[in-house]
């Protein structure tokens, strides 16, 4: 799946941790989410990490960069 952000700001992204059970709290390995979008475009977790090092790739600001870096290294606790 082909993802371009360039157009989308950076805010709109969020990690979600799918959990694997109502009664369990462990959680899965996180999906990269587009929460500007009416559809769910969420993309599996090797996919998130890949679109999230181009996502930083954009950045334009200090702002903007640590936000994505949290992301990743959120992410890559996963690994």
């Amino acid at each position: 799946m082909s993802i371009s952000f360039q157009a989308q700001s950076l805010d709109r992204f969020a990690l979600i941790f799918p959990i694997c059970h109502p009664f369990n709290v462990k959680f899965n390995k996180p999906i990269l989410t587009n929460l500007s979008l009416d559809i769910d475009l969420s993309i599996s977790w090797c996919d998130s990490l890949i679109h999230l090092n181009q996502l930083a790739l954009l950045c334009k600001t200090d702002e903007q960069n640590l936000f994505v870096n949290n992301m990743v290294k959120v992410a890559k606790e996963f690994v």
